[in-house]
C-alpha cells in the first residue's frame, strides 16, 4: 500500500523559511497583533458571582448558570448602557451648544476686527489725503516765495546797475 503524498512543499524551502520563523517581528507586526487581539470577542462581565443552586454545578463553570439569571444580567447591563448612552448624548449636546456659542462669539470678534480694520484704513486714507493737501499748499507757497525772490533779485540787480551807472566817472562829471 502506498502512503498518501505529503502536503509539505518540497524543494529548496524548508519549514522555517515557509513560515518566516527566522525573522524577528517588526513593530508593525506587533501593533497588528495587538489590534487583532483587542478586537477578539470578550465574554460579558458578570455582575457578581452566581450562586450555585442544587443544579449540579460544583465547579461554578460559566455557561452552567440559570438562563433566567443570565437574561436578567443582560437586561441590567442593557439598562445601564442605555443610561450611559443618555448621559453621553447629553454631554454631546452640551458640547455642541458650547461650540455654537464659541463660533458665534468668534464670528462677532471677527466682525469687530473687520470693522476696526476698515476704520483704520479709512483714517489712514484721510490722513494721507490731508498730508497731500498740505504738501500742495506748501508747494504753492514755495513757488510764490521763489517768484517773489526772483522779483527781489531783479530789483536788486536793477538797483545795482543804476548804482554802477551813477558811480561811474562819467556820471560824476555830469
Amino acid at each position: 500500500m502506498q502512503a498518501p503524498p505529503s502536503k509539505r512543499q518540497r524543494g529548496e524551502q524548508s519549514a522555517v523559511e515557509c513560515f518566516g520563523d527566522d525573522e524577528d517581528f517588526t513593530q508593525d507586526d506587533l501593533d497588528e497583533i495587538d489590534v487583532i487581539s483587542s478586537q477578539a470577542v470578550r465574554p460579558l462581565p458578570l455582575a457578581g458571582p452566581i450562586a450555585n443552586h442544587s443544579r449540579g454545578n460544583p465547579a461554578g463553570r460559566p455557561g452552567a448558570e440559570d438562563p433566567g439569571d443570565y437574561k436578567s444580567l443582560l437586561e441590567t447591563q442593557r439598562s445601564e448602557l442605555r443610561e450611559k448612552l443618555k448621559e453621553v448624548e447629553e454631554q454631546v449636546l452640551m458640547k455642541e451648544g458650547e461650540i455654537r456659542l464659541l463660533r458665534d462669539s468668534l464670528r462677532g470678534v471677527q466682525q469687530e476686527k473687520d470693522v476696526q480694520r476698515e476704520q483704520r484704513l479709512l483714517l489712514e486714507r484721510q490722513k494721507h489725503k490731508e498730508q497731500q493737501e498740505k504738501e500742495k499748499e506748501l508747494l504753492k507757497k514755495i513757488q510764490s516765495l521763489q517768484a517773489e525772490l526772483h522779483f527781489k533779485e531783479a530789483e536788486i540787480n536793477e538797483t545795482r546797475s543804476k548804482l554802477v551807472k551813477n558811480s561811474s566817472p562819467l556820471a560824476r562829471n555830469r
